[in-house]
């Protein structure tokens, strides 16, 4: 989730459990712990391109990480007010339950994303992932938001703050829940859709798009892995799933080369091998092997995904350059922008 949106997340939990006891500082110091795992994007200018899908969501998210940091960080704040002789002994359980709360449920809500979240780490790397909501969500912050707005207002009174809080936190709670079952429903008209054109498939997959929980993009392989069909479901409209099938490059000697790399392990491992390989020649005698994310993807962007990593190799089978990330995205405009929201809430629009 969008670091925004986690900054929320952790004020609103101080303001629910926290106002009466800690006063209002409880609110700010939920947002700034809540934002504190997502200091791991600083891996990518240090340690390059490769290490944001390496190292973000990682050791930072971990639960057990967010529980033992959350003691720390709780206590130093007390002992920072008592200093500044503010406080008595009397808060610091308070402070240590806060940091706690506001480190846990960042990346519990991250896990509800597709991105991946190493909940687990370090007993394991895997990146744990419900396909809930997107990786940004506009009803979902703009519920944190209005309950932190009137919180914080002089005329609300603290336990009135914390059960508006409070009841923001379960509206939120239930918005995640009936995202996942947004999600299902996506899966399963894909299932029904693909077979009743026949289409037989080994992996079936639905994903939430950006902006709403409403718009989700479907990804099967074919049980011969020749074949991936990528189709998008409305769940507003319920329209009839239009299907986009695209090739995976046969296996080769370049593809293998390609997946022994480095860089490869780390797009594989991040991307779930949810990958769809191209291979395509160049004029000057080059073979350019392009794997793409297909977990994200719009129509209004690349129906068959955003992101994904690139190589190139000469005649004798030697890698030129570099293999590197790149991005179909574009540059962003207001127009796109606008159409990618006509398109999250459900009104259909013609490609860009």
């Amino acid at each position: 989730m969008d670091s925004i949106t986690q900054g929320l997340l952790g004020a609103a939990v101080g303001q629910a459990g926290f106002r009466q006891k800690l006063g209002r500082k409880a609110i700010v110091w939920g947002a700034v712990i809540g934002s504190l795992p997502d200091l791991d994007i600083l891996a990518k200018p240090i340690y390059g391109p490769f290490s944001s899908w390496l190292h973000h969501r990682g050791p930072t998210h971990s639960v057990f990480s967010c529980l033992f940091a959350g003691v720390i960080i709780g206590w130093l704040i007390h002992r920072y007010y008592q200093w500044r002789k503010q406080e008595d002994s009397s808060n610091q359980t308070a402070w240590i339950m806060l940091s706690i709360l506001a480190l846990v449920t960042h990346p519990l809500l991250d896990w509800m994303t597709t991105y991946g979240t190493q909940l687990l780490w370090p007993f394991t790397n895997h990146r744990f992932a419900l396909d809930a909501i997107g990786i940004i969500d506009l009803p979902y912050s703009l519920v944190l938001f209005i309950t932190l707005f009137f919180g914080l207002r002089k005329s609300t009174k603290p336990v009135n703050a914390m059960r508006l809080a409070q009841g923001g936190l379960l509206i939120t709670s239930l918005w995640l829940g009936y995202g996942w079952h947004l999600n299902q429903m996506s899966y399963e008209k894909g299932s029904a859709s693909l077979k009743s054109q026949g289409i037989t498939y080994s992996r079936l997959n639905s994903y939430p798009t950006l902006i709403t929980p409403f718009n989700h993009r479907i990804v099967a392989h074919n049980t011969d892995g020749k074949q991936i069909h990528i189709g998008f479901f409305d769940t507003i409209i319920e329209n009839d799933i239009e299907w986009t099938t695209a090739h995976q490059a046969d296996g080769s000697n370049l593809i293998d080369r390609f997946n022994d790399s480095d860089k490869m392990a780390i797009f594989r491992w991040f991307s779930d091998d949810q990958l769809l390989y191209q291979q395509s020649q160049e004029s000057d005698g080059t073979t350019t092997i392009s794997v793409t994310d297909l977990r994200y993807g719009m129509p209004l962007l690349n129906p068959l995904g955003i992101w994904g990593v690139r190589g190139r190799y000469d005649l004798q089978g030697n890698q030129v350059g570099s293999i590197h990330r790149y991005s179909t995205r574009g540059r962003p405009s207001w127009e796109r922008i606008g159409q990618i929201f006509k398109q999250a809430l459900g009104v259909k629009q013609e490609p860009m």
